[in-house]
């Protein structure tokens, strides 16, 4: 099993979010497969480029910004085994 990069695992936090109203850090971790802390920082990354809300309680939800991205990797990336 080769290491997924780092755009592989937003493409996939991004269109779970999409799929869901909104997740946890540890919903996130299962239907992703990958590591908490992995699934922290880059959710850190992805709010700061106002992708994604995370609330006081620490929920996640897509933003309207993060849906436009996640439209348009769609037809760059394909199905690549995201999640």
């Amino acid at each position: 099993m080769t290491k997924r990069s780092t755009t592989e695992i937003k493409i996939s936090i991004l269109r779970t979010l999409t799929n869901t109203k909104d997740c946890s850090y540890g919903e996130l971790e299962r239907r992703i497969n990958t590591n908490w802390k992995t699934i922290r920082s880059q959710c850190q990354e992805l709010e700061l480029f106002k992708t994604i809300n995370i609330s006081e309680d620490n929920r996640i939800n897509i933003t309207k910004n993060g849906q436009i991205i996640i439209k348009e990797s769609k037809e760059k990336y394909p199905s690549k085994n995201y999640k």
